[in-house]
């Protein structure tokens, strides 16, 4: 193509040179003249524009430039950018533009801010969506899709596959499919079989139910037609997800029924890596060697490649169970010795099951052993966000903030666990040492001889015997020592009460000491020489998180302190991370949840937040109109029940929603979704009049809390 002469050259090109900003702002937001290009839409209009330009002419770097500045101001001003004639959608439709052409123009500095800010971006974008058509949550990944430079972006797709199943978000399938093509540049060869494992992954959310079967069958045909191939390229990539997957889902039997192609061939050979057997006796042997001696890497070589053959099964099945659950009880058991092995395992366990508490408790745990009490609290707190019924993480988070003085927190979070889980006998001994730590013996001394399990518990037993004394309350402290004898026997527990109770005067200031510094974090753990590299990257990797973890812990801070009636102080921790973005929607749920007054004044603006449905339903008064529930249900499908649920926890009883409710509690939850688990226990307990763990207003607050879209990656 020749180069454009001066007369074939377009007049906006000269007005972009002359004010980049200006020509930019009015060809995005529709207002710029353009001859021959007024049916073009924006990104449509600078390709023509740009077509005839050189890589390195002014014109496109001053059009990158400009570009750029445009979507961070976008970025930076929503609030104010929202107000202006067209609303949302005009913001939606303008911004999606500006991130298309960025892609499609290859425009460096612009891709490159899009690529880097990618999650951050679309946390920001979703709260925007209100749909299909106003979708600019799609429209960030259609630009990652095509910006993404290798795999960094695998787990996000599936991510994307999965919410692809509720109906709203069915028109991202395509957005997944095509993340996933165009892995590794869609390099030749065909595509990788994490296509054929994400559309599993979308099938078995989808209800089990022959309504579902052409969607299925009609997508995977989709499929085939843009990837044409042998029948046994197919087969192949299908074969270890229908023979090892352990979907329980009829979506198997639908597509072999609809594709003889995937039915099994005659003379199949099982396809590696199969499931290795015997995983939970492989672990079992190594913790016993651990028990016997320190951790070696030659005794460490065989667990790793137990744990690499676990992952390569749920990378060709999408099964993650197996290497989740590996992932988490192996690292627990290496933590003291190896805390950057355990946080390495830790976090690979979360980028398969990103809700999983065991896991975000096993984190914490690592970077407590690493000497990162601070960083090991910030995860914590958005584990607790995301399973918010998982009482070790609840006692993690205590004991780490008890050791920083704050112990009405940790109060309020130990007795939370203890209602949730009575029978704990770890949240109670908890509980009582935080009181213990306060002064307060008697009440720990009454916490602990109301816990139904205190026979059986030596922990339990010894603490109120130093409690006891730390009272001064010795006859009942020797009965301890006693009970405490005749069902352990002696023990340095024995020896250590004893001593105590003899010393009459200073045994009682010497405990009331000991209990004072009970909660002090020790100083973290020296790792092994060979396990310091992986401690050092497991660090680096949590201090690059801390920008998107940080205000989460800040927040989830100031939701317990509004439920211990502190709102000054949790009112400046939620206006502190709102001034520094006021798209946070975790903050705005949490401070209107607490606030009636806030709640109001988001009615007005709530068109901001179209696509989060825990900040809608929190800007509904409790009495709405059955329209507006309606019109919630209408917008939202697949969030039917936390609409029934909020609506019943704050209107009483409505007799189609508690129905609605029933079903769904009767649907058998995933094996990573710990909350969703406990959720529905309570809620069916709630409905069949038993008494429950928390009032169904608190099961409500916590669910749309724990709603919240925040950190697609874990």
């Amino acid at each position: 193509m020749q180069p454009a002469t001066q007369e074939q050259r377009h007049p906006w090109l000269d007005r972009l040179m002359a004010d980049p900003a200006k020509a930019v702002d009015a060809l995005l937001r529709g207002f710029a003249h353009l001859p021959g290009l007024q049916r073009a839409s924006p990104c449509d209009a600078l390709i023509a524009l740009t077509r005839d330009l050189s890589d390195d002419a002014p014109e496109r770097s001053a059009l990158d430039r400009a570009l750029l500045d445009w979507l961070r101001q976008r970025r930076a001003d929503t609030d104010a950018l929202v107000t202006l004639p067209g609303g949302v959608p005009n913001f939606v439709r303008e911004t999606s533009e500006a991130m298309r052409a960025a892609w499609r123009l290859e425009l460096p500095e612009s891709s490159v801010w899009l690529r880097d800010n990618l999650l951050d971006l679309l946390t920001w974008a979703e709260d925007l969506s209100s749909g299909p058509i106003f979708d600019l949550g799609r429209a960030v990944l259609a630009a990652g899709a095509h910006l993404q430079q290798g795999r960094e972006l695998r787990f996000l797709w599936f991510r994307i596959f999965d919410q692809a199943a509720a109906p709203r978000l069915r028109h991202r399938l395509d957005i997944a499919e095509l993340g996933i093509a165009r892995m590794d540049g869609g390099k030749a060869g065909g595509p990788p079989p994490e296509l054929v494992v994400g559309l599993a992954r979308w099938a078995a959310r989808l209800p089990p139910n022959d309504g579902q079967k052409g969607e299925v069958v009609r997508q995977w045909r989709a499929v085939k037609g843009a990837f044409p191939r042998q029948p046994s390229f197919w087969r192949k990539q299908w074969q270890a997800i229908f023979d090892e997957g352990g979907y329980d889902h009829p979506f198997v039997g639908w597509l072999r029924d609809a594709d003889p192609a995937l039915k099994p061939a005659e003379r199949s050979v099982r396809r590696e890596p199969s499931l290795p057997k015997d995983i939970q006796g492989v672990i079992r042997d190594f913790k016993a060697a651990l028990r016997r001696d320190r951790l070696t890497p030659a005794r460490w070589l065989p667990m790793k490649g137990l744990l690499e053959q676990l992952e390569r099964y749920a990378e060709v099945t999408g099964n993650s169970y197996y290497l989740v659950t590996s992932c988490t009880s192996v690292a627990s058991a290496i933590c003291d010795q190896a805390p950057g092995h355990a946080l390495d395992l830790a976090r690979r366990a979360l980028v398969w099951a990103p809700s999983d508490g065991h896991s975000w408790s096993t984190r914490a745990s690592a970077l407590e052993r690493l000497g990162r009490p601070d960083l090991a609290i910030t995860a914590s707190w958005e584990g607790l966000r995301r399973a918010p019924a998982d009482s070790a993480l609840s006692n993690q988070l205590a004991l780490l903030l008890g050791a920083r003085g704050r112990t009405r927190e940790a109060e309020a979070l130990l007795r939370k666990a203890s209602r949730l889980d009575p029978a704990d006998a770890t949240s109670c001994n908890n509980l009582a040492r935080v009181l213990g730590a306060e002064g307060r013996f008697g009440e720990g001394i009454d916490l602990l001889r109301g816990f139904a399990g205190r026979a059986g518990d030596q922990a339990v037993t010894y603490l109120l015997g130093c409690l006891l004394i730390a009272e001064g309350r010795r006859s009942e402290a020797e009965a301890v020592l006693g009970e405490y004898r005749r069902a352990w026997r002696e023990d340095d527990r024995t020896t250590t009460l004893a001593r105590l109770i003899a010393a009459g005067q200073a045994g009682v200031d010497e405990e009331r000491a000991h209990l004072r510094d009970a909660l002090r974090v020790e100083a973290g753990t020296k790792p092994l020489p060979w396990d310091a590299e992986k401690a050092e990257t497991g660090l680096a990797a949590e201090r690059a998180a801390i920008g998107r973890l940080e205000p989460v812990a800040l927040v989830g801070e100031a939701n317990l302190l509004f439920g211990l009636n502190a709102a000054d102080e949790a009112s400046r921790l939620v206006d502190g991370v709102l001034a520094r973005d006021s798209s946070d929607v975790y903050a705005h749920l949490v401070k209107a949840l607490a606030d009636r007054d806030y709640r109001q004044s988001l009615e007005g603006r709530i068109g901001r937040f179209a696509g989060s449905l825990p900040l809608r339903l929190a800007a509904l008064q409790p009495h709405a109109p059955d329209d507006q529930w309606r019109e919630m249900a209408r917008q939202f499908p697949d969030g039917q029940p936390l609409i029934d649920l909020v609506r019943i926890a704050w209107t009483g009883s409505e007799g189609d929603a508690e129905a609605r409710l029933e079903r769904w509690a009767e649907i058998e939850p995933r094996w990573d979704d710990s909350w969703d688990k406990f959720l529905k226990g309570q809620i069916g307990g709630h409905l069949r009049g038993e008494p429950t763990a928390l009032p169904l207003a608190h099961l409500a607050h916590d669910a749309l809390t724990q709603a919240v879209n925040r950190n697609l990656a874990a």
